[in-house]
């Protein structure tokens, strides 16, 4: 979802004309940075990193989808949610 969602950003603003690309680098670095560690926290095999890069891309998709609540924000705050049920689901054991 957060992939998609910054895809369909970058199209968007590229698709404008006007904007350079140093304007939304710092956005389109963040998308970045929070969609790769929501990979990461799938892939990995121990727990408490997989936990840790959960969390950490709930906040950033979520800090994301509020100050983009007007354009992209909701595929970024679905992102969000997704990631922090996987922090939830990751934090209690199997039963």
């Amino acid at each position: 979802m957060a992939a998609v969602t910054t895809a369909v950003y970058l199209v968007l603003v590229s698709g404008e004309g006007d904007t350079a690309f140093w304007e939304v680098f710092p956005w389109a670095a963040l998308m970045v940075l929070a969609t790769t560690a929501s990979l990461w926290s799938g892939l990995s095999r121990h727990v408490a990193v997989g936990r840790s890069m959960a969390i950490a891309a709930a906040a950033v998709l979520g800090a994301l989808g509020v100050v983009a609540l007007f354009s992209v924000g909701i595929g970024f705050m679905l992102a969000a949610i997704l990631a922090a049920v996987a922090a939830i689901l990751a934090a209690s054991p199997p039963t």
